[in-house]
């Protein structure tokens, strides 16, 4: 396959027949066990709602992602059960529920959490080159306003009469971004506009996100 997943199809379970499956196994509202009773609904959509806040959700085999957040998921009868590392949460199936929440747009809803998800955290990627002993780092940042900086580190190292010699160079860019139907479109101001530059999405062994574009890897970072 040319690409494996569109931008963030993966982080906000976008139709897929695992995701299908288990959307129509845990869609419905559910309530909080135990002190604070709060509510969650999962639309069979991926859309959520968790203590009247709209979101996306999530699943394939045994993880579950609401929002941010990553655990692990069981069924038991009626109740849902969440675990993450030794924290255990418990809620109660009260409706069976299907479809979307209020009939809204699930294209614009799903472009709405990605803007939130790639906003919400830089993202940073490193390379190192064994043979010429040069490393790289990149940090970005998405800003609410449509803006993107890019901060570009590059450090060298070389050997000669006069021993090791290092260098060190910095850059930072500005651009423009946006989505649209889930695709990251990005205008280098360059002259060329717009362009869908193919991010694609995966998961690490921790559950995190990971972005590739043109040839890099980027994690959630600070």
């Amino acid at each position: 396959m040319a690409r494996t997943l569109v931008v963030l199809a993966l982080l906000l379970g976008m139709a897929t027949a695992s995701f299908a499956q288990a959307a129509g196994e845990l869609a419905g509202t559910y309530r909080l066990e135990g002190n604070g009773g709060g509510t969650l609904e999962l639309h069979a959509d991926g859309t959520a709602s968790l203590a009247g806040k709209e979101t996306m959700w999530a699943a394939t085999d045994n993880q579950i992602s609401i929002g941010l957040d990553i655990m692990s998921y069981a069924l038991q009868g009626d109740r849902l059960v969440l675990t993450k590392g030794a924290t255990r949460i418990v809620w109660k199936k009260v409706r069976t529920g299907k479809g979307q929440k209020g009939g809204q747009s699930s294209s614009s809803d799903a472009d709405h959490e990605a803007k939130r998800v790639l906003t919400s955290t830089a993202w940073c990627s490193f390379t190192y080159n064994k043979t010429t002993g040069t490393s790289t780092t990149r940090k970005v940042l998405f800003h609410p306003d449509g803006t993107m900086t890019m901060n570009d580190g590059r450090e060298t190292y070389s050997k000669g009469y006069a021993g090791t010699v290092a260098g060190q160079s910095d850059s930072a860019t500005t651009m423009q971004w946006k989505l649209e139907n889930l695709k990251l479109f990005v205008d280098q101001r360059n002259g060329a506009g717009y362009q869908d530059i193919g991010v694609t999405a995966t998961r690490n062994s921790n559950g995190y996100v990971i972005l590739h574009a043109e040839g890099r890897e980027y994690s959630m970072c600070k």
